[in-house]
Order: structure tokens, then C-alpha cells, then sequence
């Protein structure tokens, strides 16, 4: 099962995708500042870091360039908050330039994100849930 580390001062957008990251095989991990995030880094590997950019104190580009600097790095999905732009926002092409191998501009759908998953390699797991017929 792939690992997940899902970065972000809104705890809402933890919330609403916990359960379909869970049904498609994640193990999700999450941390709510961008230090807490980058404390987990140091003592768990990763398959994949999950960053909102605009977080108080240690942002998501502190903890791109922290991620680029270790041997082995985890594929990153860089998340922005409401932007005119959308996926063109400029801070999205920062975090492009500074490593991150995919950008998502919130808001964005539960099948968006999983699709973005799919891109960037972690391709979707069938579900171990089973219906009661």
C-alpha cells in the first residue's frame, strides 16, 4: 500500500478525502502545519507528500525544497487555495520549478484529485469494502 502525508492547515480537505484515499488502498498520514509535516518527513518514508503552499509559518515551498534536498524524495502534489488562475497560478508554477511533480488549485473533486494520483503514478486500488447483496 502506498503512503500518503497530506499537509494542510484546512482540515476539511484532510476530512473530505480520508475515506475515498482509504478505499482506493492509501495509508494516510496527516499533519496540520507545514513544520509538523516536515517533522513526520524525518521519520517516515513517503510515497507521495501532499502540500498546501499558503500555510502560516513553514509553507508548502519550504517543505518542496526540503523534500528536493533528501536522497530519496517522494513524488509531491503542491495545492493552492482559491486562485483566480486557477492550475496557471503562478505560486503553482513555483512549486513546478521548485520539484513538485503535480499542482492542483482547490476547490477540486474527490475524482479530480484521485486522477491526479493516477498522473502522478499512484495508480487508484480496487476497494476491500464489500457490498452486502
Amino acid at each position: 500500500m502506498a503512503s500518503v502525508l497530506f499537509i494542510d492547515d484546512d482540515v476539511t480537505t484532510i476530512e473530505r478525502l480520508q475515506d475515498p484515499l482509504a478505499d482506493a488502498g492509501y495509508i494516510l498520514f496527516a499533519a496540520h502545519t507545514g513544520l509538523a509535516g516536515l517533522k513526520m518527513i524525518n521519520i517516515i518514508s513517503f510515497d507521495l507528500v501532499v502540500t498546501e503552499l499558503l500555510m502560516p509559518g513553514t509553507n508548502g515551498l519550504d517543505v518542496i525544497l526540503n523534500l528536493k534536498m533528501k536522497k530519496e524524495c517522494p513524488r509531491i502534489l503542491a495545492l493552492l487555495r482559491r486562485s483566480p488562475w486557477g492550475n496557471k497560478d503562478p505560486l503553482l508554477a513555483a512549486a513546478r520549478t521548485l520539484g513538485a511533480d503535480g499542482v492542483l488549485a482547490k476547490p477540486f473533486t474527490v475524482v479530480e484529485f484521485m486522477s491526479c494520483l493516477q498522473q502522478l503514478g499512484l495508480p487508484r486500488r480496487p476497494s476491500t469494502k464489500h457490498n452486502a447483496e
